[in-house]
């Protein structure tokens, strides 16, 4: 697995750039005179009084609101919210304005029904109204705008109007309303995205650096610089294809790559020229927080077992995804992720009640099945056990007969370890995806109110099925949660072997093997994980059954790369010690296309693998190191 790490930097969110304010309303003096509220439409002195439920707006106080499920399922929840004249004659015409105000809407559509909230105005005094915008989806307070600028030199009224779809749906809550004149060309580092909450990475590891944007300004954004500094070397890129307008964010990144060096490495970053044209018209917000890393080295035979309560009706679950896919892709092979389901099609019944005991809510995550935390909490527990040294080394292999699948674990103990030691194999699956509401993720981080979560802030409410995919789903415990009691028998010396192959597991018709990996696991005598590791279901395949004389498994000697490549790449081995070194490959039917011996090799060594000779296609690369192998996979793609 490459190790890649992108960088996101931070910055409180920015205040638009003001010119000018023309109209304001915060409605702490309450209704002002001339204004009319109609239907379920009604001002509001605090929001825990205003909530219910299902509509549960967080605190704020003295703003307009409809609140529908507090009514009950059959009741017309709808209701308006009319202004007064507001008089814009002082703009002159063609001057850049903008419409904002604080909302609070779900959006939820319950049942199919379409809630809407929108904004009408009138120029004649209330005898006509148009539709001047559709209000997005915002899971928590938060500024929203649009563009009003055909307005100015004018004499408006707006309406507020909340439907409910004629269903029994959520609401929506507003304050704080204003009409500015704003900047034309003014970009903003918004907040930073998911990497850059861990502080931490392994020493080697790839990066790239990038963050969240948001246009502040009315002119689309089409391009900007990313610049970005070590400290040493400072690299400027330009960021082309955008096309972002007002009040919108969009992720953008580096396509160059730098190398995490031991200890901490620091990074500073800004962005500029935005399309092309130089400073905008607030240079103040376009520098982020310096980030730093600090790598850490893990022990060369250890892993550590994660597993994360989720399930797709958690509108907060989505922060559980951010947290374990980012310490994933940072700490790779060693951060060992399980997506574990409640409630939803992806359930295994037995793992979710084992880890529903660890955990008070969802998300909830264990490290090594310690008491439940938040999955944001998970980076230093986990670099405090890969640096420990694990009873025993650990290898996984696989036998496949149709949906049959036998499941083999060794361990290869460097301690002395007492009786009651276990162990037990895990089936995860990534890339899965499925139809109907079930599959729909719930999304509290809609609308960016909730503050950053991974780009979730820039997706709704309900992310539909048919756009979200799910990984490191925990599709079986194989030899159970606590793992079969007869698989190591007694106590175990150093150098001793246990090998335990686990009764067959039926594959359900609707797992992909060829995106699963299997994961060993090693329990003490009190069933807590001492050690893990984590294998593509290919690689498992081509060790086959395990036995007592089985060479032993050692992929974190070895790493390939650039991987998927088209004609050459590089095969990095770490040598402890002096070792023969033989490298071939093998298709994906394991006939052998390839073998180059190199004799006594030491250190650390980069060895070329020449694929011009071999078609497209999956390959698996054996590595042996004396009497050690080491498998991984490879994609050519030409």
């Amino acid at each position: 697995m490459k190790r890649i790490y992108t960088l996101m930097f931070a910055l409180a969110l920015c205040t638009v750039a003001l010119n000018a304010q023309y109209f304001t309303e915060d409605f702490e003096a309450g209704l002002p005179a001339g204004w009319e509220v109609t239907g379920n439409m009604a001002l509001h002195a605090d929001a825990a009084s205003f909530s219910s439920q299902y509509f549960n707006v967080p605190d704020h106080t003295q703003f307009v609101g409809s609140n529908d499920d507090a009514l009950g399922a059959g009741n017309d929840g709808g209701g308006t919210m009319t202004t007064g004249v507001i008089d814009l004659t002082a703009v002159p015409n063609g001057t850049v304005i903008v419409l904002s105000m604080e909302s609070f809407f779900i959006n939820g559509d319950y049942q199919g029904a379409d809630e809407t909230a929108k904004v009408y105005v009138s120029t004649d005094m209330g005898g006509t109204w148009v539709e001047a915008w559709n209000i997005e989806d915002a899971t928590q307070w938060g500024r929203i705008g649009t563009i009003f600028t055909d307005y100015a030199g004018q004499e408006i009224m707006l309406r507020l109007e909340y439907v409910d779809g004629d269903e029994w749906n959520y609401g929506w809550a507003f304050d704080d309303i204003s009409i500015d004149e704003v900047a034309e060309r003014e970009i903003a580092w918004a907040y930073w995205n998911e990497e850059s909450y861990f502080s931490g990475g392994f020493e080697g590891g790839k990066g790239t650096v990038g963050g969240v944007i948001t246009n502040n300004g009315t002119e689309i954004l089409t391009s900007i610089d990313l610049t970005y500094s070590d400290g040493t070397n400072s690299t400027t890129e330009t960021i082309t294809g955008l096309n972002v307008g007002y009040n919108e964010s969009v992720a953008i990144q580096a396509s160059e790559e730098f190398t995490l060096g031991a200890g901490t490495t620091s990074f500073s970053i800004s962005i500029g020229n935005a399309n092309g044209m130089g400073d905008d018209e607030n240079t103040a917000n376009d520098v982020g927080d310096d980030i730093s890393i600090t790598t850490v080295t893990p022990n060369p035979d250890r892993g550590v077992l994660i597993e994360e309560g989720t399930g797709t009706w958690c509108p907060w679950c989505t922060r559980g995804t951010v947290y374990v896919e980012g310490l994933t892709k940072r700490y790779p092979e060693r951060f060992i992720g399980v997506a574990v389901h409640n409630g939803d099609p992806m359930t295994v019944t037995e793992y979710d009640a084992g880890i529903g005991g660890l955990i008070s809510g969802y998300p909830g995550a264990v490290v090594e099945r310690a008491a439940g935390i938040n999955p944001n909490a998970l980076e230093a527990p986990f670099v405090a056990a890969v640096q420990q040294a694990p009873p025993a080394r650990l290898n996984v292999g696989a036998v496949i007969d149709g949906s049959s699948l036998s499941v083999s674990v060794s361990a290869t103990f460097l301690q002395d370890v007492p009786t009651g030691y276990k162990l037990a194999a895990i089936l995860i699956e990534n890339g899965v995806t499925g139809t109907g509401s079930g599959y729909n993720q719930a999304n509290a981080y809609a609308g960016g109110g909730a503050g950053p979560m991974g780009g979730y802030e820039l997706l709704g409410g309900t992310i539909p099925a048919s756009d979200f995919v799910y990984n490191h789903v925990g599709r079986a415990l194989i030899g159970g949660w606590n793992g079969d009691a007869s698989s190591i028998a007694g106590e175990m010396l150093t150098g001793d072997q246990a090998v335990y192959t686990f009764p067959a597991y039926s594959v359900g018709a609707g797992i992909n093997l060829d995106n699963c990996y299997l994961i060993g696991v090693l329990l003490d005598a009190s069933n807590t994980p001492v050690n893990a590791i984590e294998i593509p279901y290919g690689d498992a395949i081509v060790n086959g059954e395990l036995t007592g004389t089985r060479d032993v498994f050692n992929h974190n000697a070895v790493s390939v790369y650039p991987n998927p490549f088209s004609e050459t790449a590089i095969i990095s081995v770490n040598l402890e010690s002096s070792a023969i070194v033989t490298v071939e490959v093998m298709n994906s039917v394991g006939q052998s296309v390839s073998r180059v011996d190199y004799g006594t090799l030491t250190g650390n060594q980069n060895l070329t693998l020449d694929g011009t000779s071999l078609n497209s296609g999956v390959y698996f690369v054996h590595v042996r190191i004396g009497d050690e192998l080491a498998t991984k996979r490879i994609t050519i793609a030409k």
